[in-house]
């Protein structure tokens, strides 16, 4: 008796370990114990960054200016003192350097509302070089190469509402003394008067190519991707068509960069009764010839909008979007190869949200961070969804190395028949029928595939990175 009861509280601590590893913790305050959040009370906008240590920063907008906030110690603690950053910041945006140190960029309200970004030194935020912008900026993004070169990517006007008026997209980068314009970007279908306005994005890959997506009022509002290069833009494949039935709307991107250097493209809408003619979350990917969608089902049910993506170790997209069709919570979804699946519950926050930002740390754990009544920070490990397989008929195999480079193996106690090699969005790209021991990968490019293995007791699918 003693021996069964010690099994069923074994089994029992177990599966609650399990069901305990797939949710949601709270960083801090957690909005279902009613508790006070980072910061209490609504804020316009909020802005999210990691250091290399994986140590959460967020950037957000109160009655005095801008706060930046970081979680260390169980608790979060202020970077800075109030005072420092003073000035409107809807849309902020915070970057952390490869020395660690984080970036804000803002607007100034004692300097003409103009851009200026600051740095927190340890001690104090400091400006870096003199202005970014010669007027208002609006919609601004930070970014920051490997090598610690900030990026600014903004639209300015000298007349937002007007409608003659041809406003501009503008990056500019620091080049250790002042902000330089990187050249002519173009020009976005843009006016908050009109209910058109689009956040675009901007977001460097490993190898230091800037990217950014926004609207392109020279080609029918068409979304378009550049990157630059050799001190030029150009356009990362051709421009395509949003959905939107309507030209009034406000469209939110989210651009990540995989490994490989292949941008994905994340966008979700709403347009003239705003919340009641929300668009289901698109995500697409460039495929080095065009963009094509991700995969055929849609990754919300519903609609949605205000996504934030990112990719992780083995170039897995997570998608954190407001839910229409959940009262406005959110929702946290990760594409496994075939479909989009739930990242624990869904509805991660207790009530519906005004904006959510979504990070992931070097060791694939989630950081999101949301603005409801309050400000409020979680994390999920995503080790608990075992994302190095999409399904499994057949645990008894191993790949090995992986990543790998010029030889893989794959080893099984069952017999083997097949291995074929996908790509992410499910080309066939070729089968072996033997040597499984020692299967060739010279003919691949770097990037991550799927393996479907074929044994006797079916079909397993697991996920290969290939240096």
């Amino acid at each position: 008796m003693k021996k069964i009861l010690y099994a069923f509280v074994l089994i029992f601590t177990l599966l609650f370990a399990q069901v305990a590893a797939q949710q949601w913790l709270a960083l801090g305050a957690d909005d279902f114990n009613k508790e006070a959040g980072i910061s209490i009370g609504t804020h316009s906008s909020v802005s999210l960054a990691l250091d290399a240590a994986g140590k959460p920063y967020v950037a957000f907008q109160n009655t005095e200016g801008t706060i930046v906030k970081k979680f260390n110690d169980n608790n979060w603690e202020d970077v800075g003192v109030d005072g420092e950053l003073v000035g409107y910041t809807f849309n902020n945006s915070i970057a952390i350097a490869p020395d660690g140190m984080p970036y804000v960029v803002y607007t100034d309200e004692d300097n003409g509302n103009k851009l200026i970004v600051k740095k927190y030194d340890g001690s104090q935020w400091v400006k870096v070089g003199d202005v970014v912008s010669d007027k208002e900026g609006f919609y601004r993004c930070i970014a920051i190469d490997p090598s610690g070169t900030p990026f600014v990517l903004y639209m300015d006007s000298e007349e937002p509402c007007s409608t003659v008026e041809k406003k501009t997209l503008t990056v500019k980068k620091f080049d250790g003394s002042v902000w330089v314009d990187t050249g002519l970007v173009g020009y976005p279908g843009w006016n908050p008067c009109s209910l058109t306005v689009h956040y675009p994005a901007l977001t460097i890959s490993d190898s230091g190519t800037p990217f950014i997506a926004f609207l392109d009022s020279d080609n029918a509002n068409k979304i378009a991707i550049k990157k630059y290069s050799n001190g030029v833009w150009s356009s990362v494949g051709d421009a395509f068509d949003t959905g939107w039935s309507s030209n009034h709307g406000i469209l939110h991107f989210s651009l990540v960069i995989d490994r490989s250097g292949n941008p994905y493209l994340a966008y979700g809408s709403f347009r003239e009764n705003l919340f009641m003619l929300a668009q289901p979350i698109e995500v697409k990917k460039f495929d080095g010839t065009s963009w094509v969608d991700l995969s055929v089902e849609k990754i919300s049910e519903g609609s949605g909008f205000f996504s934030s993506m990112v990719l992780d170790r083995f170039d897995t997209p997570y998608v954190a979007y407001l839910d229409t069709n959940n009262d406005l919570k959110v929702t946290v979804k990760r594409f496994n190869g075939v479909s989009w699946t739930n990242v624990g519950p869904p509805g991660v926050s207790y009530e519906g949200v005004m904006n959510a930002a979504l990070a992931i740390d070097h060791s694939d754990n989630l950081i999101l961070v949301y603005n409801s009544s309050g400000l409020y920070a979680k994390k999920f490990a995503t080790a608990s969804l075992a994302t190095d397989t999409v399904a499994q008929t057949d645990l008894k195999l191993s790949l090995y190395p992986n990543p790998a480079f010029h030889i893989l193996s794959v080893q099984s106690k069952l017999t083997i028949t097949k291995v074929a090699f996908y790509s992410i969005l499910g080309i066939k790209i070729k089968e072996v029928y033997a040597d499984f021991n020692a299967i060739g990968l010279e003919d691949l490019s770097r990037g991550v595939y799927l393996l479907s293995i074929h044994s006797e007791n079916g079909v397993t699918v697991r996920k290969l990175i290939k240096d």
